[in-house]
């Protein structure tokens, strides 16, 4: 499966800052190496050059639609939403002008699958990982032990529903695709908070949630579900200087075309040259740091 393959080329590619066209090349070699001389029709159409592939229809996911579970939202975060939003925006305007998409709004069509992931993903942690609990429980990270345990709270019927309510969202987004390349979303509705947080300020997690995270990466979880390629493309900056993703999500098994994509879009908005600001805590200085 040349999806899987892929996971250590992102790897690589997230270690060492490279940019997505090293890693569309890495992954042409594995297309290549795995299938000989031989090429299919879909095979060819993967090498020519990222910009000249890019073709088709994209779609915008907008931002600012309602995101956070019917509560009121604070300032800040209407303000992370709106900049977000307007950023990607027009990240999403650039595969019109300057890259031959032609770029329409649209809605994948299916409702949010927040809880239809929450116990498919107690259960996936649960079956793995219980056996690990009488022995290396008080050594565990206390969210992991939160997922393994909560599985006691599922009745019989409860995993068969989500995997009938993921067949569902598997074909309305099956669908979707027949009419679109490609669906360009946020990565994320608000810019990078706090590191050490599991939430964004002002979003706790909900009472009696399966999981031990709020709901703040809706754009990106429905694909683990449905198995999709996406990647993510820096694509700008809010006012306070914090980096804003562009998510380029393909067709199943796509993988190829969400690269092409993806490196197109780097070429005509670069972004590895650019480096943020970095203050030395004096504790720090002279230490070899």
């Amino acid at each position: 499966m040349l999806r899987y393959e892929l996971l250590g080329c992102l790897n690589d590619l997230s270690d060492s800052g490279k940019s997505v066209t090293h890693c569309e090349c890495t992954f042409h070699s594995f297309r290549t190496s795995r299938s000989g001389t031989h090429r299919t029709t879909e095979e060819q159409a993967t090498v020519r050059r990222a910009k000249d592939s890019v073709a088709g229809r994209a779609t915008a996911a907008d931002a600012d639609r309602e995101i956070w579970s019917g509560r009121r939202k604070t300032f800040s975060e209407a303000n992370a939403i709106a900049q977000v939003g307007a950023v990607t925006e027009a990240a999403a305007k650039v595969f019109e002008s300057s890259l031959g998409c032609k770029v329409e709004a649209a809605d994948p069509g299916f409702e949010r699958p927040w809880n239809s992931l929450s116990i498919l993903w107690v259960m996936s942690f649960a079956l793995r990982f219980r056996g690990f609990l009488p022995e290396w429980e008080s050594r565990m990270d206390p969210d992991l032990v939160k997922l393994i345990t909560n599985m006691e709270r599922l009745g019989p019927t409860d995993y068969g529903e989500a995997l009938a309510k993921r067949s569902v969202v598997w074909d309305t987004t099956r669908k979707f695709f027949d009419r679109f390349d490609l669906l360009l979303t946020p990565t994320l509705p608000v810019s990078a908070f706090e590191a050490g947080r599991s939430n964004p300020d002002g979003m706790p997690v909900p009472a009696g949630s399966l999981v031990p995270f709020a709901d703040w990466s809706p754009f990106t979880y429905p694909w683990n579900i449905t198995g999709q390629p996406a990647a993510s493309v820096p694509c700008g900056f809010t006012r306070e200087g914090l980096p804003v993703g562009l998510q380029i999500v393909g067709r199943r098994f796509a993988d190829a075309t969400v690269l092409r994509a993806a490196a197109a879009f780097e070429q005509v908005r670069p972004w590895n040259e650019k480096r943020p600001s970095v203050q030395m805590y004096p504790e720090y200085a002279g230490n070899g740091y």
